[in-house]
């Protein structure tokens, strides 16, 4: 990463890593694939499957729904799901 960019995110700190530190961090990729899967493959299939059912209107708002859910999801379990973690302190 460029000087001056930063990301912040939740990650397990087993090196004890302090504030302001670079630090590299590893996502397992199953989290990835299912974060990926809820935020692009899901959506698009609500957003058919409303269309087959009962056109444009019903299509977004299954899309709508779907959107809905997932911010719940998220609200929920985001300190379950979260799993990443500090490899290395740069």
């Amino acid at each position: 990463m460029r000087a001056g960019n930063a990301v912040y995110i939740d990650a397990l700190n087993e090196l004890k890593a302090k504030a302001g530190d670079n630090v590299k961090v590893e996502i397992p990729p199953r989290n990835v694939l299912l974060a990926s899967f809820l935020l692009f493959i899901l959506p698009l299939i609500a957003l058919m499957s409303g269309f087959f059912i009962g056109g444009v209107v019903w299509s977004f708002l299954f899309l709508f729904i779907t959107y809905l859910l997932i911010f719940i999801y998220d609200r929920m379990f985001h300190f379950v799901s979260v799993k990443s973690r500090i490899v290395e302190v740069l």
